[in-house]
């Protein structure tokens, strides 16, 4: 007695059998196995429900089909279970799901896994042919997802091989952005892209370690902030006219005992004034050293200044007060007017003496001052 117990459902001729008709029955066994390799369409959804569907022993089948087509004349409200009958076949299929109404199908066998297949999708499933508790697995996973149209992926690491390239196409698929690998690398490298975007004109910087980030630079007409510059091999840093045709530049000198930071004054100095150094690199403005400011008329009582001339002009008896001297410090005053003046000591001595200073009309007076022995020396 024939037996259909394959994963086909071919029919299966015991010894002895078939007398004179062998020959149709192995014709009809390979034209299954024909169908079992081919594309078949079924109509398995005639009602809003779940179906089931029978391969048919030694006939023709449409779920025989390798690729697996399924289709219905109902509309499914909702996902609908397809068992795919006997629980006994062990094969792979490609199967489809063309129903109508937007809704997903369940591939089922037995109290197994099932798979389920999304409106117009296709997936590659096994049925493993377990008997009741078969189950129907999806074959490729990991590929599907892969290969899948605007699906989300998710992979723990991609290597492209040999210099190859990853592909950013434009929305028209027509144009793309690559990111290749040089040709030769000497060390494996990762680059870490910022936690956040940057502000708008910012670029992206290396720490030397593969950690990125966003940094500004400066850009022709915008201003730009830096913790430092560092200008090498005596290079300079120029500062160009409107035109941009000139420039002043600043400039290392060739060799450096040693290096140095000069520091500005936090505010602008007076006319005349100029930087100088306290020898630990902070600048300030002061007057020139041995230089004198310009003369002054003064025609009330004043506190004169190191490196002051002074025209003192008034019918009045005035007094002009010395300042505190350091060694060096010197002021030039002349009498022009018509009363005496004195000049202060302001606690300090006078050519040695504890007393003020007096200027007759029309004299005049250099002071210098010395120590604090001598105070100011009246040359």
């Amino acid at each position: 007695m024939a037996v259909y117990t394959n994963d086909l459902r071919l029919k299966e001729i015991t010894t002895g059998d078939e007398s004179g008709t062998w020959g149709t029955s192995t014709n009809t066994n390979l034209s299954l196995i024909a169908e079992a390799l081919s594309f078949a369409t079924e109509a398995v959804f005639d009602s809003d429900a779940d179906k089931t569907t029978t391969v048919a022993d030694g006939a023709t089948d449409p779920a025989r089909a390798l690729y697996y087509k399924v289709t219905g004349s109902a509309t499914l409200s909702a996902t609908r279970t397809l068992t795919i009958a006997p629980n006994t076949i062990s094969r792979v299929m490609f199967i489809e799901n063309a129903t109508t109404g937007s809704q997903s199908i369940n591939i089922s066998q037995g109290s197994g896994a099932n798979v389920t297949i999304a409106s117009g999708a296709a997936k590659i499933v096994y049925l493993d042919g377990a008997g009741s508790g078969a189950a129907v697995v999806d074959a490729l996973t990991l590929v599907d997802t892969f290969v899948k149209p605007s699906t989300n992926v998710s992979f723990t690491r991609i290597n492209v091989t040999a210099e190859g390239e990853i592909r950013l196409e434009d929305s028209s698929g027509g144009e793309y952005v690559s990111l290749k690998a040089p040709s030769t690398v000497a060390s494996n490298v990762s680059f870490t892209l910022p936690a956040a975007d940057g502000s708008s004109g910012q670029v992206i910087k290396t720490d030397g370690s593969g950690n990125l980030g966003f940094v500004s630079i400066n850009t022709p007409g915008a201003a730009a902030s830096f913790t430092q510059v560092d200008i090498t091999a005596e290079g300079d840093l120029r500062l160009q006219d409107a035109s941009g045709g000139q420039y002043v530049a600043l400039e290392a000198p060739a060799t450096i005992s040693s290096s140095y930071t000069l520091e500005m004054p936090a505010a602008d100095g007076s006319n005349g004034q100029a930087l100088i150094t306290n020898g630990s690199g902070v600048l300030s403005f002061s007057s020139a050293a041995g230089a004198y400011d310009g003369f002054s008329v003064i025609t009330s009582n004043t506190s004169l200044a190191a490196r002051g001339q002074y025209i003192s002009n008034s019918s009045s008896t005035l007094t002009h007060t010395l300042p505190s001297g350091s060694a060096g410090d010197t002021i030039i005053i002349s009498n022009a007017g018509s009363a005496t003046v004195t000049v202060g000591r302001n606690s300090q001595n006078i050519d040695s003496l504890a007393e003020d200073g007096t200027l007759a009309a029309g004299a005049s007076a250099q002071l210098v001052y010395v120590d604090s022995t001598i105070g100011w020396h009246s040359l």
